[in-house]
């Protein structure tokens, strides 16, 4: 792994030591309950709540959490579990799943300690909200079935798109 923290001080990223310590100070954490920086994370085995907690602990791993308040972002992560309706696919671990993808493919490339904390933040964002309140059905259904979706946006095609945004 140090090959990574080399990666992010080539390209000048003022925070790669920051990164590292936060890496360090949760793996005891992390090993403990799971490797959530393991691809193979099984994220059927945690509740919901628990899946809160391990996406604070990404935040915290980026270097997010030096520049939002956790509680702030625990109150976020919760506020989309929240939104989330209990479909059979889109539904609260499926985001987390995107997520806990992009963290682990991220910080495996070094991408993610490449850029600064404010775009890791956006797309830590726009992972954990690219569903959010999906209603489990495609456009076509609710062209047909649910017209008020349409109504919010007015159009006639990928107001599911439009709905996430």
């Amino acid at each position: 792994q140090a090959w990574r923290w080399e990666i992010a001080r080539s390209v000048g990223s003022s925070d790669a030591d920051d990164l590292r310590r936060g890496w360090e100070l949760n793996s005891a954490m992390m090993r403990s309950c799971a490797d959530i920086r393991d691809i193979s994370f099984n994220a059927i085995q945690f509740s919901p709540d628990e899946l809160v907690e391990f996406c604070v602990a990404m935040f915290r791993e980026l270097g997010i959490s030096q520049i939002i308040d956790v509680q702030c972002i625990q109150n976020f992560v919760a506020g989309v579990k929240d939104s989330m309706r209990s479909n059979p696919y889109h539904n609260w671990q499926h985001v987390f799943d995107v997520t806990q993808t992009l963290f682990v493919l991220g910080m495996q490339s070094g991408l993610l300690e490449r850029i600064d904390p404010l775009e890791r933040l956006a797309i830590v964002i726009a992972s954990l909200c690219h569903d959010v309140d999906h209603p489990g059905v495609t456009n076509s259904f609710i062209l047909k079935h649910q017209a008020y979706i349409f109504d919010n946006y007015g159009i006639n095609a990928d107001c599911l798109e439009h709905h996430h945004m």
